[in-house]
C-alpha cells in the first residue's frame, strides 16, 4: 500500500520552529493547533507512514526565526531546527523547482487566472507535480484562492485539497493521540505564556 502524499508550504516549518524554540515571534493561538498537527505529520514521515513533499524552494524561504523587537531572530538553534526538517532527507521529501514546474506555475494564472505570487504558484505546481492529496499552508494568500485552484479540471481530477494542517484527513490514526509528554510539554508551555 502506498502511502498518502502531502505537501507543506514554508509557513508550516517556519510556525514549527518557532513554537518547538518558544521565540517571541511564534504564531498566534489560532495557528497553534495547525502546528501540533504539523509536528505529528513529521513523525509520521519520519516513520514511513506518510510522504511529505515541499519544494527546493522552502530551504530559501526558511530563513529566520521571525523578528523580535525589529530584530530577525537567526540563532544555532533556529538553522538547526529548519535543517532537521529540511535538509535530513528523513522527514521532507524535496522537489527541485524546475522549468516544467515553473511553466506549471505560470499556468496558473495564464491558464486558469489565478494570481498568486511566483513563489506561491511555484509551491502550488510543486505539490502537483508529485500528486499530492492535501497541500498544507497557513499562508492567507494561498488559501484565499483554495476554491480557484481547487476547481481547476487537472487538479479536481487529483482531489488536492489546500487546507490547514489542523484540516487534515491523512494522518494515520496513530498519529492523532497525544502523548502524556506531548501535553506536559503543552502545559508548561501555556504556563510561561
Amino acid at each position: 500500500m502506498s502511502n498518502s502524499k502531502i505537501y507543506m508550504d514554508s509557513c508550516c516549518f517556519i510556525d514549527m520552529v518557532k513554537v518547538d524554540l518558544n521565540l517571541p515571534s511564534k504564531p498566534n493561538s489560532s495557528r497553534l493547533s495547525d502546528v501540533w498537527f504539523s509536528k505529528r505529520m513529521c513523525d509520521a514521515a519520519k516513520n514511513g507512514d506518510l510522504e511529505i513533499y515541499s519544494s527546493t524552494l522552502t530551504l530559501a524561504e526558511c530563513l529566520h526565526g521571525g523578528d523580535s523587537k525589529g530584530i530577525k531572530i537567526i540563532n544555532d538553534d533556529v538553522k538547526n531546527m529548519f535543517e532537521k526538517f529540511l535538509s535530513s532527507g528523513r522527514i521532507v521529501k524535496p522537489i527541485m523547482a524546475d522549468f516544467f514546474i515553473g511553466i506549471d506555475a505560470r499556468d496558473l494564472y495564464w491558464k486558469h487566472n489565478i494570481l498568486l505570487s511566483g513563489s506561491d504558484a511555484i509551491h502550488v505546481a510543486s505539490a502537483l507535480s508529485v500528486s499530492c492529496e492535501e497541500f498544507i499552508t497557513s499562508d492567507e494568500r494561498i488559501k484565499k484562492h483554495q476554491k480557484l485552484i481547487t476547481a481547476i479540471p487537472e487538479i479536481k481530477k487529483l482531489s488536492l485539497s489546500v487546507i490547514r494542517a489542523s484540516d487534515t484527513k491523512l494522518l494515520p490514526s496513530d498519529y492523532m493521540q497525544t502523548s502524556f509528554i506531548d501535553r506536559k510539554n503543552d502545559e508548561e508551555k501555556e504556563e510561561t505564556e
